[in-house]
């Protein structure tokens, strides 16, 4: 992948940081698409508003 390239082909990895406009968004809607992208196989969900984080984990049989 070159250097500049700003679209990852299969992600394995993925972060938001959730503000309070795009709460709904990150943690329904776009979990869900995540969910369905097989390369993801992890989703680290970060609150600007507080201390740690939510990870969801892809399991062999989920």
């Amino acid at each position: 992948m070159p250097n500049d390239a700003k679209v990852v082909a299969d992600p394995i990895v993925v972060f938001e940081v959730l503000s309070p406009g795009s709460l709904h968004d990150d943690l329904i809607v776009k979990n869900a698409e995540y969910r369905a992208t097989p390369s993801i196989q992890r989703y680290g969900v970060l609150q600007q508003s507080h201390i740690g984080a939510l990870v969801f984990t892809r399991r062999a049989d989920h």
